[in-house]
């Protein structure tokens, strides 16, 4: 025999008339391999995944993250993990809770809201129901939108192919559909997903609150000075915008027109400065605006005043909650960046 693949249920069926003497035929015919109490899950992965194979728990939940044990196996995912679920959000922009006491994220009306989701079995894009959002936007009646919106993009974070999605970003952009958020509104978006084995997500619940019309008008009256640049080498990305002067002095963001919501910058003040214990920060942070994700990823240029070598630093970005480390002084990617940076993006510019 081949070898068999691990945590496989296999059927061993005989086709041709096999007879003892007295010309009685086998029995049974065909016999189940490596599930022998019939609960469907392999009895090599229950084993592996401290399970017990003398009974049918597959409608268990060894860790209560709300997946029963079957739905973990078909997945491939550890049953005794709540870190290892079947589809979950990873991430959101904004934060959950954002613009809510103690949190004084100020959240603008033009404001996309942005989920991170991972599939370990992937999720169909193709059909419009395996993302869904429901909207209570504290003006407008309850109201839902999926992929098949014209205002519900997706990013994938793979190379995978549409019907199988491992990673993604799922975006709503508000703004585009029904206008800009009204000013102080309460907002509450639910997500629900589901993945190609038709396991649902556990939904999940966002709650921020969108600036008020005074905190909109300070907002504006302190962005940085800036004024339009352009890379005609980046063929990718066709405009941009630059900080003149200032602290930030040399900031750039080159972009794509074509993107559904373009970025800008915020006011400097808004970004905690960074607070954690054994790191220095250099200059100010830069603040990227609007809460979003982009189809074409944004490249952005990072003032390092002081430095004639930058080798050496490295990048950290604040998630609207905490400051995390994006990339270490190699550019290599690191969790608190996965998802925000593209791996193999960061270019150093010394001497200039």
């Amino acid at each position: 025999m081949a070898p068999i693949p691990e945590y496989e249920i296999y059927t061993l069926t005989v086709t041709a008339i096999i007879t003892d003497l007295a010309g009685n035929p086998v029995n049974p015919l065909s016999i189940r391999i490596n599930d022998n109490e019939g609960d469907n899950m392999a009895d090599d992965w229950e084993t592996d995944n401290g399970l017990n194979v003398s009974i049918n728990d597959s409608g268990d939940d060894l860790d209560s993250d709300g997946y029963t044990n079957y739905q973990e196996y078909l997945s491939r995912t550890d049953p005794g993990s709540a870190n290892s679920m079947p589809v979950a959000i990873t991430d959101s922009t904004p934060q959950n809770n954002a613009g809510i006491a103690p949190n004084t994220t100020r959240v603008p009306n033009n404001s996309s809201f942005a989920v991170m989701i991972r599939s370990a079995q992937g999720i169909n894009l193709t059909n419009a129901a395996s993302i869904n959002f429901n909207i209570n936007d504290g003006v407008n009646p309850l109201y839902a939108r999926n992929l098949g919106s014209a205002f519900v993009r997706t990013i994938k974070l793979t190379t995978d192919l549409d019907t199988q999605v491992t990673s993604l970003w799922t975006v709503y952009d508000r703004s585009l559909d029904v206008g800009n958020y009204n000013y102080n509104a309460d907002v509450n978006i639910t997500v629900d997903a589901t993945d190609i084995n038709a396991i649902s997500m556990i939904t999940a619940s966002y709650d921020f609150n969108i600036e008020s019309l005074a905190e909109h008008n300070n907002a504006q009256a302190n962005l940085p000075d800036t004024s339009a640049t352009s890379d005609p080498a980046d063929l990718d990305r066709d405009t941009g915008t630059q900080v003149d002067s200032g602290d930030l002095e040399g900031a750039t963001i080159l972009y794509d027109t074509s993107e559904p919501i373009e970025p800008y910058f915020g006011p400097l003040d808004e970004v905690p400065a960074i607070n954690l214990s054994g790191t220095n920060s250099v200059a100010v942070p830069m603040n990227l605006q609007p809460p979003t994700v982009f189809d074409t990823p944004v490249r952005l240029f990072i003032p390092c005043p002081g430095y004639n070598d930058v080798s050496s630093l490295t990048v950290y970005y604040y998630n609207g909650e905490d400051w995390v480390r994006a990339c270490n002084a190699n550019g290599d990617v690191l969790p608190g960046g996965e998802g925000w940076m593209v791996p193999g993006s960061r270019v150093d510019h010394n001497n200039g």
